[in-house]
């Protein structure tokens, strides 16, 4: 944890301490909540991709349960765009971590009168339970794994130690506050991608099956949001070799973010033209439309399994098995495709022929009509 990150922690501690007797607690009796009544509802997800990625079936479901109810979104610079164009939401505000700005925005978002606030946050997180006070006034408000904070929201729903289910099936548990199952729901919910996206993609692609004709389409996420996720150039080269020494007319498509192109570059030209990169500056929605035609994704612990999950594409994750936080993050709804590293929080000790078994199973069982040379 940085120096900045301390203090901030210390900063919010210390208002949540001056503040915390102003805070309204919140009413058990408001709950089951009337969604039909509900015109407007906020939604909290001020944080990372991944997150928001596994939000979305929640959100999908209060559309289908209660067309009538707009939602909208207070995201971050982080989620922005991935939502940026979606329809599901009436209004995207963005918390900036500014205090002058997010005071402003915070007081225009309660002259919008919500009568709803939902707050994603799954844990307690100072920072949304001040935002849920002060962006909705005497409103109900409902949270997610809200323990020490629990008390200032209508309905919390607390997952157990230890946490055996998915983040998205924690979410999905919200559903109860409004008095509907979510055992009963189709939990796959995609990011919405433009058309634009959907039309770059298939021209990315076409020009691939133009040199190689169709072949099974196998992802490759070169990327990650921390070192510890990085599990290095060297056996993503070595793997992919091995994918293309027995499957040749496998197209491996390489995929980083913009600022690690470089290494998607160096990697192609290890391949000698037998991978292709991704086109340059692609944005999340269009990373989107590409995930959404592939075949096999094989990543790192990031949003991009969440998003080849919600399209039901087959997921190789490469996870650190640290305090088993992974359980609450694989590929959803997958049974096969988890490779852990054991020894610490990091994916270092996973080897390339670990990996491969992974894929020879997966590429059988997904697609069994593809032989090896």
């Amino acid at each position: 944890m940085t120096i900045w990150k301390k203090i901030e922690f210390k900063i919010k501690a210390a208002f949540f301490a001056i503040f915390r007797t102003l805070f309204r607690k919140g009413n058990p009796a408001r709950v089951p909540v009337d969604g039909t009544a509900i015109k407007r509802a906020l939604i909290l997800r001020p944080d990372r991709i991944g997150d928001t990625v596994c939000s979305f079936s929640l959100i999908d479901h209060l559309i289908k349960n209660y067309p009538n109810m707009k939602l909208s979104i207070f995201a971050s610079p982080k989620n922005y765009g991935l939502i940026k164009n979606d329809p599901r939401f009436e209004n995207i505000y963005i918390y900036r971590r500014n205090i002058f700005k997010d005071i402003a925005r915070v007081f225009s978002i309660r002259k919008e009168n919500y009568g709803l606030l939902i707050d994603m946050m799954g844990d307690d997180s100072v920072t949304t339970l001040v935002l849920s006070q002060l962006c909705v006034s005497n409103k109900p408000r409902i949270g997610v794994n809200k323990k020490k904070f629990g008390i200032y929201y209508d309905f919390t729903y607390v997952q157990p130690e230890p946490c055996e289910d998915h983040t998205i099936d924690i979410n999905l548990r919200l559903l109860e506050a409004f008095g509907l199952r979510s055992t009963e729901i189709n939990s796959f919910a995609p990011p919405h991608v433009s058309d634009d996206s959907e039309r770059k993609a298939e021209r990315f692609l076409d020009d691939i099956d133009k040199k190689n004709g169709p072949s099974p389409r196998i992802g490759f996420n070169l990327s990650s949001r921390g070192a510890n996720r990085d599990w290095g150039l060297e056996k993503s080269g070595s793997l992919a070799e091995k994918i293309l020494k027995d499957y040749p007319r496998a197209q491996i498509i390489l995929i980083t973010v913009p600022a690690e192109r470089p290494k998607g570059e160096e990697l192609e030209r290890r391949l000698k033209g037998r991978a292709k990169h991704i086109f340059p500056n692609a944005n999340l929605t269009e990373v989107s439309s590409l995930i959404k035609r592939l075949d096999i994704l094989i990543s790192p612990d990031t949003s991009l399994v969440h998003i080849a999950r919600s399209f039901q594409i087959p997921v190789i994750g490469l996870y650190p098995e640290y305090k088993q936080v992974y359980k609450q993050w694989l590929p959803y709804r997958q049974p096969e495709g988890l490779v852990l590293s054991y020894g610490g929080d990091n994916i270092f000790n996973i080897t390339v022929e670990e990996v491969y078994q992974v894929f020879l199973k997966m590429i059988k069982e997904k697609m069994p009509a593809v032989e090896r040379s």
